[in-house]
């Protein structure tokens, strides 16, 4: 720690305008968080928006794209001010997490040359490193088609690049304020072009051109308590690998005097 008590902690402009609309924190603070740095300034690395580059590794609201921007480009920007300084994770740093931002010692002059230099791409294009970024996205689209739509990576990959060339951009994919995937046909119709479609009874993705399927086990659980037709005609499905469609179910149980007249107006109906 700085020990000399005449030393003055030299606190940008920028830094001192947000600390003082920030309730929060103040610039004392920003000054003896710098003094248990051993720096003699401090200043924020600054974002796109011209506010603090943000550090937080959790999303909480607002466009989730948006989030993932500065996830990226505040791993980036720790790595050039790495390069920039040679400093990173130990007593000599020059950078480090104030307030949930990205400050670095305003008077060393390595660190503030790479800090205005990220402040002006960012101001000027967005993105410090568009490849991170895009890798980022895609993972998150994928992420978001597992989970709201019950299927596994290889599929979700190949429902997302279907999704691109229908043109769909991965963030419409998953950031709920700028999408659309969400609230239209989208999905369901490219899903359809590489072979699938939904249980007419559940939301299992089925192998199959065919419309109106049924999964095993939404087949099987029309059986009735005392006959074997339907158990066996699943079971042979199974063996064989078939789908089966909700047409040749209905052929089974008319076919049937024990099972055809314990079947509900529904199921006749779909």
């Amino acid at each position: 720690m700085i020990e000399n008590p005449e030393v003055q902690i030299v606190v940008c402009d920028d830094a001192r305008k947000w600390l003082n609309q920030n309730y929060r924190y103040s610039v004392y603070e920003a000054e003896d968080f710098a003094e248990d740095q051993d720096w003699y300034g401090f200043a924020f690395v600054l974002g796109s928006d011209g506010s603090p580059l943000s550090l937080s590794d959790e999303y909480i609201s607002g466009h989730e794209c948006e989030y993932i921007r500065e996830l990226s480009n505040a791993e980036e920007a720790q790595k050039i001010l790495t390069e920039a300084t040679g400093s990173y994770a130990n007593t000599g740093a020059v950078f480090e997490e104030f307030a949930g931002c990205l400050a670095y010692d305003y008077t060393n002059e390595k660190a503030r040359e790479a800090a205005e230099g990220i402040g002006n791409r960012l101001s000027s294009y967005g993105f410090l490193n568009e490849e991170d970024c895009g890798e980022r996205e895609r993972e998150a689209a994928i992420r978001y088609l597992k989970e709201a739509y019950g299927i596994e990576d290889e599929l979700a990959d190949e429902l997302l690049t279907e999704l691109h060339s229908e043109g769909h951009g991965d963030t419409e994919v998953f950031c709920g304020n700028c999408g659309t995937i969400r609230t239209h046909e989208d999905v369901p119709d490219a899903m359809a072009s590489i072979g699938y479609h939904k249980c007419a009874e559940c939301d299992e993705w089925l192998k199959t051109d065919a419309e109106n399927v049924l999964c095993f086990d939404c087949a099987a659980a029309e059986r009735t308590a005392d006959c074997k037709c339907v158990p066996n005609f699943v079971a042979a499905r199974k063996e064989t690998g078939r789908v089966i469609e909700k047409w040749e179910l209905r052929e089974i149980l008319l076919g049937c005097d024990s099972c055809y007249g314990t079947r509900s107006e529904r199921f006749w109906r779909s």
